[in-house]
């Protein structure tokens, strides 16, 4: 029974150590938009990778979730995110496949998070502590994510964003 217990495991973890390897994604930073009255940032972005069916296409599984995140904390050559405590974040929508330029196209609606690794909360930053952390960066290292249940996650390459894009956003909706 212990051989048999044993024959199973090695073969499980073998498994999961064969995982097909996906290639990051480049993705391309279009334009950015406020979304009034929820105090959010609509980002669009470009793929050549069709990445809301990329487990799909190169797995035959489906994606479980995907989003965006561009953090306050990083570095544009960021390679993890562990750790960060101020970001930015949403889900991911496709506007167009492939679009204009052929391009497969993409939005977001990204709300500010502060987490607060000690206690595990997060917060909700208003606009006047945004700008302070905004101002202090020249870009903000993005990137899209997605997961499976059994592959993991996955990342895109990072994109640096200008912060100067959001400090407009969040000028442009105290002048209403």
């Amino acid at each position: 029974m212990r051989k048999l217990i044993g024959i199973c495991l090695v073969v499980l973890c073998s498994a999961c150590a064969k995982r097909p390897v996906l290639a990051p994604s480049d993705i391309e930073y279009l334009s950015m938009t406020d979304v009034p009255g929820y105090g959010q940032f609509e980002v669009r972005f470009s793929s050549d990778t069709d990445l809301m069916r990329m487990f799909q296409s190169n797995l035959g599984k489906d994606q479980a979730s995907d989003g965006f995140t561009c953090y306050l904390d990083a570095r544009i050559n960021l390679s993890e995110r562990h750790g960060e405590s101020n970001y930015l974040i949403g889900t991911v929508e496709e506007l167009d496949r492939p679009g204009s330029r052929g391009k497969y196209q993409y939005f977001t609606r990204l709300i500010a998070v502060y987490t607060d690794h000690e206690y595990g909360s997060n917060t909700f930053p208003n606009a006047q502590e945004l700008l302070v952390l905004l101002k202090a960066r020249n870009a903000l290292a993005c990137r899209f994510h997605a997961s499976d249940y059994f592959y993991g996650p996955y990342e895109s390459n990072p994109i640096g964003i200008p912060s100067s894009e959001f400090v407009r956003v969040i000028e442009q909706r105290g002048n209403r």
